[in-house]
Formats: structure tokens, sequence, C-alpha cells
């Protein structure tokens, strides 16, 4: 990929097959104060439900990353930031999907956190503090677990 400041991306259609996993392209802040990760709980009835996760989501048709992970923090806790430096580029694939992550360490949140209806709670944690939630990959893969 590009310079992410100027590329966009590319979104292909895919074809249905059972053999071919959807792939999906996400942009996560990885947002830390004092020590701790800030995490998003995602609600039942979504992808991903009953996890703890980064703030941020999927990338839309023609969106860079950085813009992506603005607007998706934004809608998930009303929280304004600046994207800041990529931190890393990263896929991880599981039994239906191909997670194709780009993280973000803002330089900048502002604003209170007010959740949207995809997430019911909120919680900074250590990363010792991480290890023993149920997380998503996002989180495992940024990690290293």
């Amino acid at each position: 990929m590009e310079d992410s400041k100027t590329s966009r991306i590319e979104l292909q259609e895919e074809s249905p097959s059972k053999e071919t996993k959807k792939e999906i392209w996400l942009a996560k802040a990885v947002i830390k104060k004092d020590g701790k990760y800030l995490l998003l709980f995602r609600a039942p009835g979504h992808i991903y439900e009953d996890l703890w996760d980064f703030p941020g989501g999927r990338i839309k048709h023609g969106e860079t990353p950085e813009e992506a992970v603005t607007r998706e923090v934004n809608e998930e806790t009303s929280l304004t930031i600046d994207p800041g430096k990529q931190i890393s580029t990263t896929t991880h694939e599981d039994m239906k999907y191909i997670l194709n992550y780009t993280f973000f360490k803002p330089k900048d949140s502002k604003g209170e956190i007010t959740l949207s209806g995809d997430h019911t709670k909120s919680g900074w944690f250590t990363k010792e503090e991480i290890k023993n939630l149920e997380i998503h990959s996002s989180i495992s893969t940024y990690f290293g677990w």
C-alpha cells in the first residue's frame, strides 16, 4: 500500500462462494492513557458480540485509513481524535473473514465518551488486565498473542 495519507482503499466485490472468505479492511485506534488502553465491549446482536475491542472499524470505499479511524472512533465513542501515526498493518484470518488491520496511535483525543448502540460499555485496561478479558482478534493481533 502507498502512503496511507494519499491512498484510498479500493474494495473489490466478492463472488459468493462457500470457499471464499470475505475480506474486510479495518482501521483501529490504540488509545493509551496513563498506561491503560481504551477498549469497547461489543453489544449483543452485532458481529463479534460480547468481546472487548479497540475503537475503530471498517474502511469504506474511497476512504483513507486515517479518515476511517477518525470517523469510526467518533461514531463509536463521540471522541474527536487526530489519528496520529500509523503503527502497523497486519492480517488475521478467522472462520469467516480475512481481517486486514491498520492500527493508529492517536496524538490526541477530545471529548467525553458516549457510546453508540454498537457497544455496551467502555473501560481502560493495562496490558496485563487485557490478557484476562474476552477479546476480539484485533487486540490479540496487535499484541502478538
